[in-house]
């Protein structure tokens, strides 16, 4: 095992004799705070290899993750790099959140074969926002804005998807009683690939509740190798 921090929000653990790479991005990090990487524990014994990423600025990934990674672009550059050198047969991304908007995002740009988004946020845009009455993270998405030109495509994943490939499936887990979550999951349902999970749950905190409940361990275990 070679486990390096390329980055103090990237934590990568190569397992040498694994096909699988995961790539595991954090939501929104608490501020002034050391990186979180919501996934590392949960994952540690999987024997994959692992990237976990984690959002200092709390700006979607729009801004990087500080050093050369210091915008989107570059991130996805190093993403892509370390795919490459990892040799994987599979590569799964996933996210809660702003991860798991994340995990869409860059699970398209890096053709992935599965993609698992918790209760992610699939439009960031400020008209679509404002339609549904999404008025969550108002500093947050202020500062987005200001960073990220308004008509940039990768605001709304639905027009990313549009743009063709988004063969690998999309696994979408969302509370079937928070309203705003079920709308943002919903977007997507009419991509054939799109894969729906709804669960007795209303609050935000699904990813919490599902590890409480065992959901998400049992989601995790699918990704260990299935061959040597």
């Amino acid at each position: 095992m070679d486990t390096i921090n390329e980055d103090k929000n990237i934590f990568f653990d190569r397992q040498r004799k694994s096909n699988t790479l995961l790539i595991a991005f954090s939501g929104l990090a608490t501020r002034n705070s050391n990186p979180i990487y919501e996934f590392q524990n949960l994952t540690a014994n999987l024997g994959v290899n692992r990237i976990c990423v984690s959002d200092p600025f709390r700006c979607w990934y729009h801004c990087g993750v500080q050093s050369e990674h210091s915008d989107i672009h570059s991130l996805f550059d190093f993403l892509k790099d370390s795919t490459r050198a990892t040799t994987p047969k599979k590569v799964v991304t996933i996210g809660a959140s702003s991860g798991g908007y994340a995990a869409i995002l860059f699970g398209y740009l890096l053709r992935v074969n599965e993609i698992h988004a918790i209760v992610p946020q699939t439009t960031l845009k400020r008209t679509h926002r404002l339609r549904i009455l999404d008025s969550r993270w108002k500093s947050d998405i202020v500062r987005l804005h200001k960073t990220v030109h308004r008509n940039n495509d990768n605001l709304d994943l639905k027009q990313v998807l549009r743009r063709g490939f988004a063969s690998a499936p999309i696994h979408l887990y969302y509370g079937r009683h928070n309203r705003l979550d079920r709308i943002h999951a919903r977007r997507l349902e009419s991509f054939s690939n799109t894969v729906l999970h709804s669960y007795p749950h209303d609050t935000h905190l699904l990813a919490r509740w599902m590890k409480r409940e065992g959901y998400l361990q049992q989601i995790l275990r699918n990704f260990t190798d299935t061959e040597s």
